[in-house]
């Protein structure tokens, strides 16, 4: 019999060499334990698209391997590019408020990148803006909707193809009010944001059919159970400045994994408590 082979895609909670003080992910953790070898194409920076393209991609490239598949989902307001480079939809402030928190020195290559993706998210935003007009929350609706079909497809991918599988969220799928900050910049209600991201939550719940659809699914961890929220939690956090896990978070999250696709455990964390970390790498 030929050891089981493990393809996990996922954005930086899960991808290699990400700090010098974690040797290794969550996946190498897990792969260990199960006795299995892997192949991770998990990156930092990576947007829910591009996490679905590579899944799908290795999978198709190894399927003479016997394989189980884990994807972990990242934000949904994170944008690819043709699968060269995912940028994040964000206003300037937000942008800026993760690295003005590091002790390290905002680098020229930090700035040129921050400004950059800014450039991105008001632009595409304007265009947003421009075609929606009044009914401007659709955008948060449709944004949603565009990451939850990931990852419904994805399943349907798998079930198709009767591929072993599991998948959980990194980030809120839903992320938080600060997703909506790139629409309403410069609006002078500062709380806007979040009176429009409680409504858009409650109508993806009420009315949206992925969501439903994900909420009934047997192999996915849940909308209860993000990993970042399970590291805060856990305060297995790097630093009060870096919201990626230490070496042990990795660790217990491998153990939360394995349980869940062992033994079909799954955790909840408090969804009230919304997380969205925003990193300035692709």
């Amino acid at each position: 019999m030929s050891t089981k082979t493990l393809i996990v895609s996922g954005d930086s909670y899960a991808a290699l060499n990400i700090h010098e003080s974690t040797p290794k992910p969550w996946p190498s953790y897990l792969a260990e334990k199960a006795g299995w070898n892997i192949i991770n194409v998990a990156k930092g920076g990576a947007s829910n698209q591009y996490i679905f393209n590579t899944a799908i991609d290795t999978l198709e490239e190894h399927k003479d391997k016997d394989v189980y598949v884990f994807t972990l989902w990242s934000d949904p307001f994170r944008i690819n590019f043709f699968d060269n480079a995912c940028v994040v939809l964000n206003s300037l402030e937000n942008l800026f408020r993760k690295v003005e928190k590091s002790s390290e020195k905002i680098t020229d290559a930090h700035r040129q990148f921050i400004e950059n993706s800014y450039s991105i998210s008001r632009t595409i935003m304007k265009e947003m803006l421009l075609k929606y007009d009044h009914d401007f929350y659709l955008i948060y609706d449709k944004i949603i909707n565009s990451s939850l079909r990931y990852m419904y497809l994805f399943e349907k991918y798998c079930e198709h193809n009767k591929i072993a599988y599991s998948h959980a969220s990194s980030i809120s799928p839903f992320g938080n009010h600060t997703i909506l900050d790139s629409i309403f910049e410069g609006n002078k209600n500062s709380k806007l944001s979040e009176i429009e991201f409680e409504n858009g939550v409650k109508r993806i719940k009420k009315d949206n059919y992925y969501y439903k659809k994900l909420l009934d699914s047997s192999r996915y961890m849940g909308y209860e159970f993000s990993a970042s929220g399970f590291v805060d939690h856990h305060n297995l956090n790097i630093s009060e400045s870096d919201d990626h896990p230490t070496d042990l978070g990795h660790q217990k999250l491998s153990e939360v994994f394995y349980d869940y696709i062992f033994h079909d455990n799954k955790i909840s964390i408090n969804t009230n408590n919304y997380l969205r970390p925003v990193y300035i790498y692709d």
